[in-house]
């Protein structure tokens, strides 16, 4: 459990993978993700997904508020907790709403891994980075 050995298979996928599993995530009702993913969940594009959305969130937080304050003519100044608040939100949901839903899934023994589930719940996280680049046009 301690060692980087231990992780290896969950970070073992081609770019090739991991955009396929966005493509099946941004269309759900086809089906198909669990099916992809079920012999080989990966945490590589979760991981990532997660993080390029904490990153655009954090800087249409930050360019919004900017636009507010010149817009008031009022003094800005960079708020590093946007970065902090973004990042606990959304790697606290990725983790903890399938840990839950893992524990759930287990009292009732219905068949699920974890792993799964934090692929499943990190690779749907993608839709919400092209949704958080089209509102920020509307400050434009």
């Amino acid at each position: 459990m301690f060692s980087v050995a231990a992780y290896k298979p969950y970070f073992d996928v081609d770019t090739s993978d991991v955009v396929e599993r966005i493509w099946e995530s941004v269309f759900p009702f086809r089906g198909n993700f669990t099916e992809k993913t079920s012999d080989k969940p990966d945490l590589y594009g979760p991981f990532w997904t997660c993080t390029t959305l904490i990153f655009v969130a954090a800087s249409i937080a930050t360019f919004v508020t900017y636009l507010s304050h010149k817009w008031h003519k009022k003094e800005w100044t960079y708020d590093i907790n946007l970065v902090t608040w973004s990042a606990g939100l959304f790697y606290g949901y990725v983790t903890f709403v399938p840990l839950g839903l893992y524990v759930i899934l287990k009292y009732f023994s219905a068949p699920a891994g974890l792993v799964q589930l934090w692929c499943l719940y990190g690779y749907s996280l993608f839709i919400f980075i092209p949704a958080s680049v089209s509102t920020s046009s509307i400050y434009r």
